[in-house]
């Protein structure tokens, strides 16, 4: 079984060569808009409603972009899972700012929520736990296939970053309290909500859309200093990540702020960018 896992390193180390990864990357591109045609309903459908406005050369333009950053995002969480973080020490910025309002809360043990979105490559932030003393916590969603799971849940694990369900998220963050070790929390908070999770609706990307309603509740309960994670693509295979400040004082603030505020900020750096996010995803499913 080692030996086997070994040679699996070994390829995933050959196909993520820093000469090669991107030329794998551009080949994937080729076969799945062209050929497999992945999902290519879904994101015309998805990019048409949120952006009625933009003709069809533009939405075209933006449609291909997000399958190539899609490509991109597959070779490189490969080279997640098999690098050992020099190359990603070369990939991920965190911007300076950012890093003194890290450093600045942990020294008064104060915790943070982080909250995201599915903007490439959000999974590059699994390397952020070498650039902190906080104790990461990533909240991450149970797969149906046992053995993908356990992959990606190591991959995010292995800089230091400790994988959590949303739902143990508030217990796990309280544990940590009582054993004085602040925690800094990372939820990536536009995904589909579940049939049986509480929810409320707001207008995002020029549609009705359904997020979680859990959200303002931990900030509130854990009276944690929350962010929005502001992801910039640099250039191919580059990331820049940076804090924008949503709120200090949680329990003061009126009912769903914060998922509304997070809401806004998301749609506004998606409209920069349109190709930066996740459009094959059944959001409005």
């Amino acid at each position: 079984m080692k030996i086997f896992k070994k040679i699996i390193l070994w390829k995933l180390r050959v196909i993520t060569h820093p000469l090669l990864i991107y030329r794998f990357s551009d080949v994937l591109y080729f076969f799945i808009y062209y050929i497999l045609r992945f999902r290519k309903k879904v994101v015309y459908t998805n990019l048409n409603n949120a952006f009625p406005e933009k003709p069809s050369k533009e939405i075209r333009k933006i449609a291909k972009q997000f399958y190539k950053n899609l490509c991109d995002l597959v070779f490189e969480t490969l080279e997640l899972i098999c690098d050992d973080g020099r190359r990603l020490s070369k990939k991920l910025f965190i911007e300076e700012e950012t890093t003194k309002i890290v450093k600045d809360s942990y020294d008064k043990t104060r915790n943070i929520l982080i909250l995201n979105g599915h903007i490439f490559n959000w999974e590059m932030m699994a390397f952020f736990p070498k650039s902190t003393d906080y104790k990461v916590l990533i909240s991450y969603k149970q797969l149906n296939n046992e053995r993908i799971n356990s992959i990606m849940k190591n991959a995010r694990e292995k800089f230091g970053g400790i994988a959590v369900d949303f739902k143990k998220m508030y217990r796990t963050i309280k544990e940590y309290d009582a054993l004085g070790k602040p925690t800094l929390t990372w939820i990536a908070a536009d995904q589909r909500p579940g049939g049986n999770t509480k929810i409320i609706n707001m207008r995002f990307l020029n549609q009705d859309t359904k997020f979680y309603d859990g959200l303002d509740a931990l900030a509130k309960k854990t009276n944690q200093s929350v962010y929005f994670e502001h992801m910039t693509k640099l250039g191919r295979g580059k990331y820049m990540a940076s804090a924008r400040l949503i709120t200090e004082n949680p329990k003061e603030e009126k009912e769903n702020f914060i998922i509304e505020t997070y809401a806004k900020m998301l749609e506004d750096l998606i409209r920069k960018d349109p190709a930066n996010w996740l459009w094959g995803h059944k959001r409005w499913k």
